[in-house]
């Protein structure tokens, strides 16, 4: 009898997987972490693209392949274009007034010692991070590299963020949009990091010029909130395991049949009657195509090992990158 209410989990689960659209190893990854979401070290991302102003006229005169067109990753994860702080700007220049507004705090656990709160405070396992996960938030340490850069000739700041995402493995892990333009250029590409024995990060950019004569599109098909889809999932688990009791406490006692019976009944499941339930439309973000004048000039693909905290740079004769990873 369990055995046969696992088989009808499994092919319930298997058609909701099937109509949410998402892609298998993405909806892989978020249902890892909503199970066990302190399995997964949570990191701080810093990011900055630059152009370099001055290229060695060796670097120029080298030649440069023609690029194939971008193609974009089926579980690209979007970086929001704003914060979602704890409390509005308003509430804070007002003290902290009551407000409607205070959004819902992303939890993790948090291993470290911490002082002993006074005896009237609940004690817990958990500290709030400042923002939603993949939320942009400033950083004053690396907001001073950025001043810095900035007041150098030589180099133009193309894309600057800063955010909090959870470290999966190499399987589980999934590419973030890297987006950013200024004057004629524009940055583009995916970051994807990881976490074997050591921190990786595997970073492809393109950085492409305003050009007058080629015209392109420059397509998203889907594009995914991690957080949205964090909800969305927990919402359907919660679905899927009241079915699950509904089968389990209204037909599976009055079956009369014998296992090997329900083998051959089984065989002829396109016949028999499927439990389909209007499911909410996917959370993602549809791009539209928006019509540019960029070519793309060149390209940078790289792995990398990471350490903890360490600024990494990773060089080309065009630009350049900074990223840092930092265990929050």
């Amino acid at each position: 009898m369990k055995k046969i209410i696992k088989i009808l989990s499994l092919v319930l689960s298997l058609s909701l997987n099937s109509e949410t659209g998402i892609p298998f190893t993405l909806e892989n990854t978020l249902n890892n972490f909503i199970k066990q979401p302190e399995s997964f070290s949570v990191y701080r991302v810093d990011l900055m693209i630059f152009e370099n102003i001055k290229v060695l006229d060796s670097d120029k005169d080298e030649s440069w392949p023609e690029l194939e067109r971008w193609e974009y990753s089926d579980n690209l994860v979007n970086l929001p274009e704003e914060s979602s702080y704890l409390v509005n700007r308003e509430s804070i220049e007002k003290g902290l007034r009551k407000t409607s507004r205070i959004i819902n705090n992303v939890k993790f656990k948090n291993n470290k010692s911490e002082p002993k709160p006074s005896s009237n405070i609940q004690v817990t396992q958990y500290n709030n991070i400042p923002v939603k996960y993949l939320e942009e938030f400033k950083d004053k340490e690396f907001l001073e590299i950025v001043k810095k850069l900035s007041s150098n000739n030589d180099y133009k700041i193309i894309y600057k963020r800063s955010w909090f995402q959870p470290i999966f493995s190499k399987k589980q892990a999934f590419p973030v949009l890297i987006s950013g333009n200024k004057d004629k250029e524009l940055i583009y590409g995916e970051l994807t990091i990881y976490k074997e024995r050591f921190l990786h990060s595997n970073l492809t950019l393109r950085l492409a010029k305003k050009d007058s004569v080629q015209k392109y599109h420059l397509e998203i098909e889907k594009l995914y909130n991690f957080n949205e889809l964090v909800e969305q999932i927990q919402e359907e688990n919660k679905k899927t395991k009241e079915r699950t009791y509904f089968w389990k406490d209204s037909f599976i006692p009055e079956m009369k049949i014998s296992f090997s019976d329900f083998k051959e009944w089984f065989n002829l499941t396109s016949s028999f009657p499927t439990y389909k339930e209007e499911i909410e439309e996917i959370p993602e973000v549809e791009i539209d195509s928006i019509p540019v004048t960029y070519k793309d000039r060149f390209e940078l693909s790289i792995e990398r090992k990471m350490e903890d905290r360490e600024m990494h740079y990773i060089d080309h004769p065009y630009f350049g990158v900074l990223i840092r990873l930092s265990l929050w």
